[in-house]
């Protein structure tokens, strides 16, 4: 958000009040100094004549102190929005020192304990803010500032769609309102998964809330800038005075670019999984430039040319794309070729296929993104899921395939301060699955405690049940299918069906069965079918597994190189993919957060939003 200017008017408006005091001030001093001295000469000549009175100033007009707080008020809210805390909280800070820190209306007081919320929030306190808030109580209610903050609280914790639900049921007071109300709904409504939205349309009490979650699901999930102008002009049209029709919603006037260059082996060893991830791009390619002529586009429609890493050399590609006028550049796949691009230095917008480790100099280099359908990814989120979920002490069972050691890794060293990786059991392979799982959960340990006891009491018949260990809070399973099965009987051997089970997305493959209650994580896509995903499909039938997956990949990276100054311009900033939901990292590398689910009767249930952290 731009920073707000203080402008002459304003600063004209913010002195106005002072200038007055200091006249009236000035005026008074004066004749107080000449009743002074008037008196002075008067005791000299009569000194039984009483001392002179002390004048006492006026107090200030109540209506220009409340005028001077609300000016100071705003300016300070103006700097929380445009990301200045430091510099609100001196605006408050001299609130206090003028005296104008304690109001005595109680609409004043609410302003001024508001602003006070806010400020913790811009610090980061949500707790604070969440007792400010719960202070407040009803008095709070009406004002959209209160509404606001609650919807900043919700996302903080990982709920927009929470956030989002809490501003659609605020009512603007004021025309005032609604364009600061259309803002905070962009701001949020734009961070909402679209099976979270169909959930939220499904259970709206009204038809224009309906309609506004549905509209919200088709916008977040347009491929272009130039798609999502196009379905914002309808909304105005048919909703003028909704407040999302009142304010332009962020990102939608960059220009995606003319011709993109497409490097993808289409040959040789990685031709299949290069020809899944084209399929998409081009899928998502067609489908966004798909009525053109209505999204208000100038110039003609944009262009891919379609290269083979497969069949010549990366330099000599490169090249070759620069000399065809490309305007951006989408590859290669392989993590060879993605370290010979990144040695070429390209100076072209670049989104490579794949991610290496960073170089010694640990910068990104300049105008290349790194995007990968990486299990660290899932690592990462099943690490943020043991925290919020207040999982604090965990088991992980693995397998020897590399990709289970990495998702591990990335687990392990993501994992929150306050959460512990009691044990790793690593299966060698299906056979050892209940052995691994016992000496896991220390279920010899409870067996050798009967053998003592049978010692202890020769020729007693005890009654006697093992027990696993009871310290662990939940299992986390970086396994295949066939090995996910396993493990859930293993778990019911050794009496720990009760604990709660989190999987990656590898456990969905291999039409693995005994996953009920288990918390999974995946591709959108895959876990929650759109119309979007049978729209760009459809065309391709018998795309599963590895292929649909590699599918959603290419049509995310046809989003994301058309929205890369957007994603770039903010951390904060999202896409809502096929893959995930996606930002841009500050080391180029794109973040993806995948969604979650829980199995039920062989369906996926959304997990409720992740709470605050206990």
């Amino acid at each position: 958000m731009t920073r707000p200017i203080w402008n002459g008017r304003r600063a004209q408006a913010y002195a106005k009040p002072r200038l007055c005091f200091t006249r009236a001030m000035l005026a008074v001093l004066t004749l107080a100094v000449a009743a002074g001295c008037q008196s002075g000469t008067d005791v000299g000549r009569d000194p039984t004549r009483a001392a002179p009175v002390a004048v006492e100033p006026p107090v200030q007009d109540p209506a220009a102190l409340a005028e001077e707080r609300a000016l100071r008020i705003r300016h300070a809210w103006a700097l929380l929005e445009a990301g200045d805390v430091t510099a609100a909280e001196g605006v408050r800070d001299g609130l206090a020192a003028l005296g104008l820190g304690v109001p005595s209306g109680g609409e004043e007081r609410l302003e001024l304990t508001l602003l006070d919320a806010g400020l913790a929030f811009g610090r980061g306190d949500v707790d604070a803010v969440a007792e400010t808030l719960r202070g407040l109580g009803a008095s709070g209610a009406g004002h959209l500032r209160f509404a606001v903050l609650r919807a900043d609280m919700a996302a903080a914790r990982g709920d927009h769609a929470g956030a989002a639900a809490t501003l659609v049921a605020f009512e603007a007071r004021a025309g005032a309102d609604v364009p600061a109300l259309g803002r905070a709904l962009w701001r949020h409504g734009t961070r909402v998964e679209g099976y979270r939205l169909a959930d939220l349309g499904s259970r709206a009490v009204t038809v224009a809330e309906r309609a506004w979650w549905r509209f919200l699901q088709t916008y977040n999930q347009a491929l272009t800038p130039a798609r999502q102008r196009t379905l914002w002009a309808g909304w105005r049209q048919g909703h003028p005075d909704h407040p999302a029709a009142l304010v332009r919603p962020p990102g939608l006037d960059e220009p995606g670019p003319g011709r993109i260059a497409l490097l993808l082996p289409l040959s040789g060893r990685f031709a299949n999984a290069g020809e899944s991830v084209r399929d998409g791009f081009l899928a998502g390619y067609f489908h966004g430039n798909s009525g053109r002529d209505q999204d208000g586009g100038a110039g003609a429609a944009p262009s891919v040319l379609l290269y083979d890493t497969g069949s010549a050399p990366l330099d000599a590609l490169y090249e070759e794309a620069l000399a065809s006028g490309a305007e951006a550049i989408v590859g290669p796949l392989s993590k060879e070729n993605v370290a010979r691009m990144w040695d070429l230095d390209p100076i072209l917008p670049t989104v490579t296929l794949n991610t290496i480790a960073p170089r010694a100099s640990g910068a990104a280099a300049p105008r290349l993104v790194q995007f990968a359908l990486a299990v660290e990814d899932e690592g990462r989120a099943l690490a943020r899921r043991m925290g919020v979920d207040g999982r604090r002490r965990v088991v992980v069972f693995r397998t020897r395939a590399d990709w289970s050691e990495r998702a591990a890794v990335a687990l392990r060293t993501n994992l929150p301060d306050d959460v512990e990786l009691v044990d790793v059991g690593v299966f060698p392979d299906v056979r050892e699955v209940t052995n691994v799982v016992g000496e896991a959960l220390a279920i010899e340990e409870s067996q050798a405690r009967q053998t003592a006891l049978a010692r202890l009491f020769p020729g007693v018949k005890l009654a006697f049940t093992a027990r696993r260990r009871a310290d662990v809070g939940a299992v986390v399973a970086l396994l295949d299918g066939d090995h996910a099965n396993s493990l859930a009987a293993a778990l019911r051997f050794h009496y720990a069906a009760d604990l709660p089970v989190y999987g990656s997305s590898q456990v969905l493959r291999d039409g693995a069965r005994a996953l009920e209650g288990m918390r999974v994580c995946d591709l959108p896509w895959r876990l929650y079918p759109s119309s979007l995903k049978a729209a760009l499909q459809d065309p391709f039938p018998g795309v599963t597994g590895t292929a649909e997956s590699l599918f959603a990949f290419g049509v995310d990276a046809f989003r994301i190189v058309n929205r890369l100054r957007w994603l770039a311009a903010s951390p904060e900033h999202r896409i809502m993919g096929a893959s995930g939901v996606l930002g841009l990292g500050p080391d180029g590398s794109v973040h993806r957060e995948p969604a979650w689910a829980m199995v039920r009767g062989g369906d996926f249930q959304p997990l409720p939003p992740a709470g605050p952290r206990r």
